[in-house]
């Protein structure tokens, strides 16, 4: 048994391989497109997570990202301070953020001086009202051969985040899915088939339902950050 499931698991995770490596990932992304693999979240782990970002042309805002001490730690001052309805100090942005002191003073540090905070007479800090965090469409992947039950389930909770949430099963599955299609339809989660022979592609439905939670938007944005190392470009 464990054997076998190894197998199948083995199985599928060339089939994931096998679309990340042809040209049908690039028609998920209109932007700059990046991945990553096995993305821990708080709503489940996706198989792939796709990054689509659109360029960025407030040359500020890219230079407050990258001077950022922890992308992390930007993410959370920048929602602790968006989120309140009043200016904070520097003790308050810490306590709303959840991080530490010293993370947030360099992070503090690093917005003022790229000109995304304003800082008041009494010290305190707030947004600079054209303060925005730069657009990245996020989407999530859940490749499965044959149990589309299971994977309809995981990219439900997939959603929390994800802009789109898309489940991609062989192309031999395609009659299977477009008899359960309205399942997929009534959450809110796209479909496709893959074949990996062919590199044939095609989307069987597409859902506009956006993402549930701008707070997992950020936490998963922040991960990706974080560890962009190991994000991989897109080749168009």
């Amino acid at each position: 048994m464990i054997m076998l499931t190894m197998l199948k698991q083995k199985t599928e995770e060339q089939f994931g391989d096998a679309f990340i490596g042809s040209d049908a990932i690039a028609k998920l992304v209109s932007g700059s497109g990046y991945f990553i693999r096995e993305l821990d979240t708080f709503h489940g782990r996706p198989d792939v997570v796709l990054f689509d970002a659109q360029p960025i042309t407030d040359l500020s805002l890219r230079n407050a990202i990258l001077a950022s001490p922890s992308s992390m730690s930007f993410a959370s001052v920048f929602l602790a301070l968006k989120s309140s309805r009043k200016s904070l100090d520097i003790e308050d942005i810490a306590m709303t953020a959840g991080i530490s002191l010293s993370y947030t003073h360099n992070t503090v540090r690093a917005l003022y001086k790229e000109g995304l905070l304003i800082r008041l007479k009494n010290g305190k800090f707030k947004l600079h009202p054209n303060a925005t965090i730069p657009h990245t469409t996020i989407v999530s992947i859940e490749f499965k051969l044959h149990d589309w039950k299971k994977a309809l389930k995981q990219s439900v909770r997939h959603r929390a985040f994800a802009d789109k949430a898309f489940v991609i099963m062989p192309s031999s599955k395609r009659e299977l899915l477009l008899s359960n299609i309205d399942s997929f339809a009534k959450f809110g989660i796209s479909v496709a088939v893959f074949d990996p022979v062919t590199n044939f592609y095609e989307t069987l439905h597409e859902s506009n339902s956006d993402r549930l939670s701008e707070v997992s938007y950020l936490d998963v944005l922040g991960r990706s950050w974080i560890n962009n190392a190991n994000l991989a470009p897109v080749a168009a």
